[in-house]
């Protein structure tokens, strides 16, 4: 009677339950598939595609190892090749830097961010040297704050610091529109 109540009425009924379960996950899956579907076919459609031809170059290279070194070996060959398959895919979904074909696009979307962050700090110091030199007319422009001036004035003498090594270190140099 406990069996029944816990939902183990006989051994009969654990593979019941673990079908049951597998066809509940099954579904949740589908769901999930046609709801990415329904927001983006055309990504989809692509992924399939790639896929598809993925496993194909897989199984083709699989048979042409197994032609070669045997059943048992392709075994090997083939799980080593999911292995850095995988490794190459986590390593470029955590650190999109580290490929070659992102590494471009990373830096120059790093390069872009810190000058907008830091462009504010810039036009501060400026607008406090103009009207610290007398050459603005009026007083300092709104927004502009002691504390802004002063980290625009940290950010250019950091840049120029790191000019001076890069060009010590490095032998970089600046060209004339520079």
């Amino acid at each position: 009677a406990w069996r029944r109540r816990r939902g183990m009425a006989s051994p009969a009924g654990l593979p019941r339950r673990m079908c049951g379960r597998a066809a509940e996950r099954l579904r949740r899956i589908c769901k999930a598939v046609r709801s990415i579907f329904q927001d983006s076919p055309a990504v989809c459609l692509v992924i399939t595609v790639v896929l598809a031809i993925l496993l194909l170059i897989g199984g083709l290279f699989s048979f042409l190892v197994s032609q070669y070194l045997g059943s048992r070996l392709t075994v090997v060959v083939d799980l080593s090749a999911v292995w850095l398959l995988a490794r190459l895919i986590a390593r470029s979904l955590l650190f999109p830097g580290s490929v070659k074909l992102f590494q471009r696009n990373t830096e120059a979307t790093f390069r872009t961010e810190m000058s907008r962050q830091y462009a504010h700090f810039v036009r501060q110091f400026l607008s406090f040297a103009k009207h610290a030199a007398h050459m603005g007319a009026g007083g300092i422009s709104r927004g502009v704050t002691v504390d802004g001036a002063y980290r625009g004035y940290s950010v250019i003498e950091t840049l120029a610091k790191n000019f001076t090594m890069q060009q010590t270190q490095h032998e970089v140099s600046l060209n004339a529109p520079q």
